[in-house]
C-alpha cells in the first residue's frame, strides 16, 4: 500500500475529530481562557508547554486580534474566526475543517499542511500566505485574495474559487480536480502552474483557466480534462 498524501492523512484526522460535533463538543476552557488573556500570555504559555496541542474546537474568536499568534497544530474545527486578524499567524498543521474564516485576514500567515477541508474563506485576505501541502478540499474561497500565495501541493478538490485573485500564486503540484473556477485571475509572470491537476467541475468555463501565459509554464506541463468527455484539452 502506498503512502497517503498529507491531505488524506489530515482528512482522516479531521473525520475523527468531527465526531465531536455530534457529541456537543466544545473548546478546552483553560486553553480558550489563556488565549483571551492576550497574545503575550498565550505565547508564553505555548513556549512553556510545547507538547500541548491547543484545543479551540468550535471557539468563538470572531473579530479577535490574533496577529502572529502561535496556533500551530491547534484544533480549530468549526471555530468562528469571521473577521479575525490572523496576519502572520502560525497555523501550520492546524485542524481548521469547517471553520468560518469569512473576511478574515491571513496575510502572510503560515498554513502549511493545515487541514481546511470544508472551511469558509469567502472574501478572506490571504495574500502571501503559505498553504503548501494544505488540505482545502471543498473549501469556499469565493472572492478571496490569494495573490502571491504558496499553494504548492495543496488539495483544492471540489473547492469553490469564484472571483478569486491568484495573481503570482504558486500552484505547482496542486490538485484542483472538480474545483469551480470562474472569473478567476490567473495572471502574472510568476504564476506557477506546473503539474497542476485541473479536472473541471461540470459547467466550469475552460476560458477562465487559460488567461495569462505564466511565462510558458502552462505548456506541456498541465492537463485540463473536460468532465463530459474526459479528453485532453489542448493548451492555448
Amino acid at each position: 500500500m502506498g503512502v497517503l498524501p498529507d491531505w488524506e492523512k489530515a482528512r482522516g484526522r479531521a473525520e475523527s475529530l468531527d465526531s465531536r460535533l455530534y457529541a456537543g463538543g466544545m473548546a478546552n476552557p483553560e486553553h480558550l481562557s489563556i488565549l483571551k488573556e492576550g497574545l503575550e500570555v498565550w505565547s508564553e504559555w505555548r513556549k512553556k508547554n510545547p507538547e500541548v496541542q491547543p484545543d479551540l474546537f468550535k471557539a468563538d474568536l470572531s473579530e479577535v486580534n490574533l496577529i502572529e499568534a502561535d496556533l500551530h497544530r491547534a484544533t480549530l474545527i468549526a471555530a468562528n474566526l469571521r473577521g479575525a486578524n490572523l496576519n502572520g499567524a502560525d497555523l501550520s498543521y492546524a485542524e481548521l475543517s469547517g471553520a468560518d474564516l469569512t473576511e478574515a485576514r491571513l496575510i502572510g500567515a503560515h498554513l502549511g499542511r493545515a487541514n481546511l477541508g470544508g472551511a469558509h474563506l469567502t472574501r478572506a485576505h490571504l495574500s502571501g500566505a503559505n498553504f503548501a501541502a494544505a488540505n482545502l478540499r471543498g473549501a469556499d474561497l469565493n472572492g478571496a485574495n490569494l495573490s502571491g500565495t504558496d499553494l504548492r501541493g495543496a488539495n483544492l478538490i471540489d473547492a469553490r474559487l469564484i472571483g478569486v485573485d491568484l495573481t503570482q500564486a504558486n500552484l505547482s503540484g496542486a490538485n484542483l480536480s472538480s474545483a469551480f473556477l470562474q472569473a478567476a485571475n490567473l495572471t502574472g509572470k510568476e504564476l506557477n502552474l506546473r503539474r497542476v491537476v485541473l479536472v473541471l467541475a461540470q459547467g466550469t468555463p475552460l476560458a477562465t483557466l487559460s488567461s495569462g501565459s505564466s511565462n510558458g509554464l502552462l505548456d506541456r506541463e498541465r492537463t485540463v480534462v473536460h468532465p463530459r468527455d474526459s479528453r485532453e484539452v489542448p493548451q492555448q
